[in-house]
């Protein structure tokens, strides 16, 4: 594949989703592309790539009211991993009126190594010299225990650490400064459950879409034709709210509709929530 998403609508597929540091995203693919065919086909999302490995298709996109021809190399993608990678590519800054910003998208959270990668990434990377933090759960897969939340609640103690070269550091174990969540309907199950929880204790602003409201357990099933059935296998509630069908609402509601993506360009949602942090 070449790290993208897309949505069928009205018999259109548009981009919905472009992965961090994947092919799409190095040549400029962006969120609302109308694709309008791969190679002069028709587009399929598995069918267009099948066989294609280690060469270039060319994408033909609507965006807005102008057509772009992409080329764009085809790579072999592995769920295992993939994820994690385009989290630590996602990593970014942004200035605003002096105050920096630190940005990361939790692709999927469905692990501990996402967790560790976002805590190691925040407190001891780049990100950790930043004033605020967005952290993005739209779209990808779900996951997410809820006792990552401890992340961001207060710290138990503040440790001091001086070596011999005398120059103090401090630290804490907790990112202790403003956060805000990022989510959309492509939110999903235990990324709802931490969405729920961060609004329950007050812990920073949720801005977006309401989740999806797909929180029931699901496990998959491997058939005898080798297809994978994924079947919903216990319901779930959080304080006694079945979140299902219902999802968590956002504190700062805003949305970001796929197909008036005019040019592709801006992010409302990610604008909006690096507009809390500017006094």
């Amino acid at each position: 594949g070449i790290g993208i998403d897309t949505q069928l609508i009205d018999g259109h597929f548009y981009i919905s989703s472009v992965f961090d540091g994947m092919p799409a995203a190095e040549v400029g693919l962006k969120f609302g592309d109308r694709i309008l065919s791969v190679d002069l086909e028709p587009f399929h999302p598995v069918d267009s790539f099948i066989g294609k490995r280690g060469r270039q298709v060319k994408i033909h996109v609507q965006r807005g009211a102008g057509d772009h021809r992409i080329d764009v190399d085809v790579a072999r993608l592995d769920g295992r991993t993939m994820f994690e990678s385009a989290l630590r590519a996602s990593q970014r800054v942004y200035e605003r009126h002096g105050t920096r910003i630190g940005y990361l998208h939790a692709w999927s959270y469905a692990g501990a190594e996402y967790q560790e990668e976002i805590r190691a990434t925040i407190l001891w990377g780049e990100l950790s010299q930043c004033d605020a933090l967005i952290l993005d759960l739209r779209d990808g897969w779900g996951g997410a225990d809820i006792n990552y939340l401890n992340l961001f609640k207060a710290p138990i103690a503040q440790i001091e650490s001086t070596p011999r070269s005398g120059s103090a550091q401090n630290f804490t174990g907790v990112w202790g400064r403003p956060v805000v969540l990022l989510t959309n309907q492509g939110t999903t199950s235990g990324k709802e459950l931490f969405a729920f929880g961060f609004q329950k204790l007050g812990l920073g602003k949720i801005v977006g879409d309401r989740t999806a409201g797909a929180v029931v357990a699901g496990r998959c099933f491997l058939l005898s034709n080798k297809d994978v059935l994924y079947l919903a296998v216990s319901d779930i509630k959080v304080d006694g709210i079945r979140l299902e069908g219902s999802g968590v609402e956002p504190d700062v509601p805003i949305s970001r509709p796929l197909r008036s993506a005019t040019a592709a360009e801006s992010d409302p949602q990610l604008e909006a929530a690096l507009n809390l942090f500017v006094n």
